[in-house]
């Protein structure tokens, strides 16, 4: 019993053993493995705090980043207040310019009248040496001369050519022009012929102003105008709205500019390339067109130039796109035509030169039935029989131009059809205008058609002279009789 009693107490004991030496064994392969994860997680710190050291201060790290970020936005800023400042010595308003008087002479830049001038907020250096925002006289014109004391807003941009406001005052937004015909009321046409073609004598796209006042800034019922009643001319009912930035302009500067010439197609010949450029498709005399075409109807930048040829084919909506297209700067932005500046601009041709009839306009335009008369110039002519449009061939000097006959010409191709130093104003091709045509006399009801003025090369004098209103087009119909004009608003 003894002796079982003592087997029993040494098996425990030898099981007691046994277990400690389990427990240390697997005590220390914890204590291995709890070492082995430290080391690792620990090398995996190094690596990430490596590469979080690295984003932030390596060689494109996040303070380097950041500090770049500060240092562009400063020279941004630095730039944005050169520029602002440039734009403000450009546009801002000189004070020891001379009073205009009946002596001064025409093209010289003289004081802007205060109603010109306004104030916008610039950056000046106070007394303690501390840039601020405060304000700065400037304006979107200078003041120029016409001589006889007249004195002309310019817009930055543009200079001033020559006329005066009983003749046109002509503009162009090329330097090279600036005075060229000065102290000269009436204004060439601006270019010549040399070996066969075209040379620019005036480089620049030209407009004239048209001065007027407030009270004179309306429409005009020419049925019941000033020279008598035409049967069929204002059979057309208009709309009476006028856009706001037309009224702007008017009160503060008196006037507008208009395109001198019936827009022209802008070709590689005027330095256009790429998307905006095409050459013409009427270019020789064995090509035709009738109807429209698709590569004249688009939206691109035309061209008041002279010996041009003129935009047709194109509808409406491309037409006052690309009027809108020409222009945008901080002084400036051009737009298409209104009903209300074609009316403004007649009565100011016709308050100068009583002899510019506008009931029969034969004596200052081009029409199939007015008048013979001479031109320089190429031109497309139009064939009843078969209802094509021949197309261009080479330019002819001093060439009569017959009665009864349907040639398109180039632009400012004669001085028979100029009115106050203005081109085409009267026939040659129709005009767009962004007047709307109304389907009842209440005038409640605008619809989809646009009216076009002045009359076309294949009308007659009578039946559609400068006065008048067809508004019998969709907006979205070209053809060939069919043309634009370009204006500025002066912002």
């Amino acid at each position: 019993m003894i002796k079982k009693v003592k087997n029993e107490k040494e098996n425990k004991c030898a099981n007691i053993n046994k277990y400690k030496n389990s427990i240390k064994i697997l005590s220390s392969e914890n204590i291995a493995i709890t070492l082995i994860s430290l080391v690792i997680t620990i090398i995996l710190l190094i690596i990430l705090a490596g590469i979080v050291i690295n984003i932030s201060i390596g060689e494109n790290g996040l303070f380097k980043k950041a500090k770049y970020a500060k240092n562009e936005y400063l020279n941004a800023q630095s730039k944005e207040e050169e520029e602002l400042n440039e734009l403000y010595k450009q546009l801002g308003v000189t004070e020891n310019l001379p009073e205009n008087t009946k002596e001064t002479q025409a093209g010289t830049t003289v004081k802007l009248p205060s109603k010109w001038e306004k104030y916008t907020p610039a950056y000046v250096t106070n007394e303690k040496g501390q840039e601020v925002i405060s304000s700065k006289k400037v304006s979107s014109v200078y003041a120029v001369s016409a001589g006889n004391g007249e004195t002309v807003p310019i817009p930055y941009g543009f200079y001033y050519v020559g006329g005066n406001l009983g003749s046109g005052v002509v503009i162009s937004d090329n330097k090279e022009d600036k005075n060229k015909y000065a102290g000269e009321s009436d204004v060439p046409n601006g270019v010549k012929v040399e070996n066969g073609k075209f040379v620019d004598i005036l480089k620049g796209n030209q407009f004239v102003f048209i001065p007027c006042t407030q009270s004179e800034y309306h429409k005009t019922n020419w049925a019941n105008g000033k020279q008598g009643n035409v049967s069929g001319v204002s059979d057309c009912y208009w709309g009476i709205e006028i856009s706001t930035l037309e009224l702007a302009q008017i009160k503060k500067y008196e006037g507008f500019y208009v395109g001198r010439y019936e827009a022209g197609l802008p070709t590689s010949q005027d330095g256009f390339t790429g998307e905006n450029a095409f050459e013409s498709a009427l270019s020789t005399t064995s090509s035709t067109l009738v109807g429209g075409s698709t590569q004249y109807n688009s939206t691109k930048i035309p061209i008041s130039k002279a010996g041009r040829e003129p935009w047709n084919f194109i509808d409406y909506n491309n037409s006052w796109a690309s009027a809108q297209k020409m222009y945008t700067t901080h002084s400036v932005q051009s737009g298409l035509i209104t009903g209300t500046q074609w009316d403004v601009m007649l009565n100011k041709i016709v308050s100068i030169d009583e002899t510019k009839n506008l009931t029969d306009s034969k004596t200052w335009g081009n029409y199939a039935l007015g008048e013979t008369f001479n031109y320089t110039g190429k031109t497309a002519e139009y064939n009843k029989a078969d209802n094509k449009l021949y197309g261009y061939g080479e330019i002819e000097e001093n060439k009569t131009k017959m009665n009864n006959s349907n040639k398109l010409l180039t632009t400012g191709a004669s001085e028979h059809n100029k009115a106050y130093n203005l081109y085409d104003v009267a026939g040659n091709l129709y005009e767009w205008t962004e007047e709307s045509a109304v389907i009842s006399s209440s005038l409640e009801t605008l619809a989809t058609n646009r009216i076009v003025r002045g009359g076309s090369f294949v009308n007659t004098s009578n039946s559609t002279p400068a006065i008048m209103r067809a508004g019998n087009l969709l907006g979205t119909s070209s053809n060939y009789f069919n043309g634009f004009r370009t204006v500025l608003y002066i912002i």
